[in-house]
This record gives C-alpha cells, sequence and structure tokens, in this order.
C-alpha cells in the first residue's frame, strides 16, 4: 500500500527526488556532507534521470544526478536490501561514463564519479557510516587505479568517532527524521514545504494512479497465468514508476522483486 502523500517523508523516494532537484544547493551540501568535500559549482542537476546505455540497452533511473565542476554524482536512497545493491553500483558507474561518452568527449575528458547509496540499513555488516571504494592493486594494496570511479555506501545507522558533526546529524535525521542542525533544519523546511506543495501532491497522486493501474494490469495477466507469474508481471510494471526496496515495501516478496528486476535488465 502506497505511503499518503501528507506522510512521507525525506527517505521516500520522490520526496528525496523532488526536494533535491527543486533545491540544488541543498544538494550540493548533502554530498559535500557525504564525502567531505567541497565542490565549488553545480552545473546541472536532474531528478529520476533515465538514461540508456544504447537504443536497445536497459534504461537506468537515477534518483537524483548532479554535475558539478570535476566530478559527477548519482545519489540513490535506499530503504531495502534488494540484493543487487553491489551490482547495480556497477552498472550505474558504466552507464554513466557511457551517457557522457556519447557527447563526444575523450576518454580523458571524464570526469570522477561517484555512486552514492544512501541505505538506512548496514549492507556490510561492519558498523561503519560510510563505505568507500575505488579500485586497487590485488597485488600492491598501496597502488590505486587511479580510474577515478569511486562507489560510496551509506549506512545511515553506522557510529564512527571519526564522522564529522555533519554526518553525524544527517544520519540521525535519515534514521530519526530528528532535527540538530542547520543541515536537517533546512532539509525538513524542504519537507514540510513539499507536503503542502498542491502540485507536487497531484504529481504523486498521478503517480500512485499509474502504480495502482499497472499493478492492477499485471495481476488481471496473473490470473491466467499464476499468482507468482502475476505479481512479476505487475512488479516489472510498477519497476518503471517505483524503486525496488518500495515495492518490497508494499508486501511484494524480495525473491519476486529481485526476479522482475533480473528480467527487465
Amino acid at each position: 500500500m502506497i505511503t499518503e502523500y501528507e506522510k512521507l517523508t525525506f527517505t521516500n523516494s520522490f520526496m528525496f527526488c523532488n526536494i533535491l532537484q527543486k533545491d540544488p544547493e541543498l544538494c550540493k551540501e548533502i554530498v559535500e556532507t557525504l564525502l567531505d568535500v567541497k565542490i565549488r559549482e553545480i552545473i546541472s542537476t536532474n531528478d529520476e534521470e533515465t538514461i540508456k546505455p544504447s537504443s536497445d540497452g536497459h534504461g537506468v533511473r537515477l534518483d537524483v544526478y548532479m554535475e558539478g565542476d570535476d566530478a559527477v554524482y548519482d545519489i540513490e536512497m535506499q530503504t531495502a536490501d534488494t540484493g543487487n545493491i553491489r551490482k547495480r553500483s556497477r552498472y550505474y558507474q558504466g552507464v554513466l561514463d557511457t551517457d557522457y561518452l556519447k557527447k563526444g568527449q575523450n576518454y580523458n575528458k571524464l570526469k570522477k564519479t561517484y555512486i552514492i547509496f544512501i541505505c538506512t540499513f548496514d549492507l556490510f555488516n561492519k558498523g561503519l557510516p560510510k563505505y568507500t571504494f575505488s579500485n586497487t592493486c590485488a597485488e600492491s594494496a598501496d597502488l590505486q587505479l587511479g580510474d577515478e570511479a569511486i562507489k560510496v555506501f551509506i549506512n545511515a545507522h553506522g557510529v564512527s568517532p571519526d564522522s564529522s558533526p555533519a554526518l553525524k546529524e544527517f544520519l540521525t535525521y535519515i534514521t530519526e527524521a530528528k532535527v540538530s542542525g542547520r543541515l536537517t533544519e533546512r532539509i525538513e523546511n524542504n519537507l514540510q514545504e513539499a507536503r503542502k506543495n498542491k502540485g507536487m501532491r497531484a504529481k504523486y497522486m498521478t503517480f500512485e494512479g499509474e502504480l495502482e493501474s499497472k499493478y492492477r494490469e499485471g495481476m488481471e495477466k496473473g490470473m491466467e497465468a499464476g499468482v507468482v507469474a502475476g505479481n512479476r508481471e505487475a512488479i516489472k510494471k510498477m519497476l518503471t514508476k517505483l524503486p525496488p526496496e518500495e515495492i518490497i515495501a508494499m508486501g511484494f516478496s524480495k525473491e519476486d522483486v529481485e526476479a522482475a528486476c533480473e528480467a527487465t535488465e
């Protein structure tokens, strides 16, 4: 069952995308907090950017895409472990590079790329608030490949004495919706404004209606082919509008969602 619009939180994919698209400077500040970097300039931002690596390729729907002066960032909000997050990060990385090269750029012009998953769970079960991966040599750990392809997985429940106050504040907001500083106050203000926005509410209701329609259509087909097949058919249609974790939250099994994801790739 889809959450009522007035009860949507910042971790909801629809709200997350729309808030950061509306406020690029907030998006920039969140990325700076997560990565502990300074971004001089934002060139562009897009919410739910869909990129296709080729005319017959599987399209990728990115939550929030941001291009800075020297790097590009894909920021994903993840509220459930769908079992394919690691491989998705690999695929997203390649697709972003391919899309950039379509614009006629030389390989050496590729910008540093960050794929960031903000998870409300610990994907690696090590208790860290942040897991950062870049390519290193297996035979010499201090030798970096230098391809500037970086993947970052945030664990909202992670604790570390080395975390910055801003990161701690942000993670507490993700897990408890608690405002405790300037950054989270800004997020909360955007959230409250979004909840009052009639245009966004109408957009969400249209979005919800499309999902319910696709669900019913899939279930009707499923009556002929069996319940499991019907579920997966409905899920495949919903995947065009909704991330896997939200479909799982609606009551579909993780197994069916993973199978539907694989079928659409």
